[in-house]
């Protein structure tokens, strides 16, 4: 039974004890971050990282555990402890607006098993959206990954009409 219980709060608890701590403690115990919690590769950014897992793990979620962990969640909570409730709102749908554009596109071409491959990868890194920071997912590969499957979508198109003729 504790077994059990263990696994069933982290399924259904993992990632939303975690928003709860995000919505209650921004911004009445620190105020919004305004960016400080996003990307900052290579350091070309000219401000201090804060690591909102963390700092949500260890003012939310901690219970006296030496140990420090990480505490992530939806996207929306991140995005709502830098900006706010109505730029958490427009990201929801500016996102949700992008995944479907990329669905019709990758539904409306021929199927190929090159195409199978990279579309269950895109499912796979769309559901990722619900469990971690937005800036967790959309990293250096998704952006590789897109493009690569844009020219070979788009390449095989040009090559099968470029053979016909």
């Amino acid at each position: 039974l504790v077994l059990l219980e263990g696994i069933s709060s982290r399924l259904f608890l993992g990632q939303t004890s975690p928003l709860f701590y995000y919505f209650s403690l921004f911004p009445s115990s620190h105020e919004f971050l305004h960016g400080a919690s996003l990307l900052k590769p290579g350091g070309i950014f000219h401000f201090e990282h804060f690591p909102i897992t963390k700092w949500i793990f260890v003012n939310g979620l901690n219970r006296s555990w030496e140990i420090v962990g990480t505490a992530p969640s939806a996207f929306i909570g991140e995005m709502y402890a830098n900006f706010g409730f109505p730029i958490m709102v427009l990201s929801i749908l500016v996102l949700s607006l992008i995944l479907q554009y990329i669905q019709i596109r990758f539904i409306t071409r021929p199927r190929t098993l090159l195409l199978t491959a990279f579309y269950a990868y895109f499912v796979f890194l769309s559901g990722q959206f619900a469990m971690t920071g937005l800036f967790i997912v959309a990293h250096l590969y998704l952006i590789l990954f897109l493009l690569i499957a844009i020219i070979f979508v788009d390449g095989y198109s040009l090559l099968v009409g470029a053979l016909k003729k």
